[in-house]
């Protein structure tokens, strides 16, 4: 059942997925898998390739792409990035 505009709120999105990143050289890789079949519409609609882009930024140097993986259970979407160098100091 889709909500009505009464029902929608916004969340986090830790709510409705989980995620994972990697990296290698310069390349970073997030996954976000929804946590149940019916939230993949609203993650797919609010997690767009130019607001991945937005968040990153300020260490982004490059394109974000954004791949589904279908027949895994849960679908997962797959932001290649291109990093700049960032010096982290503990």
């Amino acid at each position: 059942m889709c909500p009505t505009d009464e029902e929608t709120r916004t969340v986090p999105l830790i709510e409705l997925a989980v995620a994972r990143s990697g990296d290698k050289g310069n390349h970073a890789n997030i996954g976000v898998i929804a946590r149940k079949p019916e939230y993949l519409g609203p993650i797919s609609r609010a997690l767009t390739e130019a607001a991945v882009e937005e968040r990153f930024l300020h260490v982004l140097k490059g394109e974000v792409d954004r791949f589904y993986l279908p027949g895994i259970g849960r679908s997962i979407f797959s932001c290649t990035t291109h990093w700049v160098a960032v010096a982290w100091h503990p």
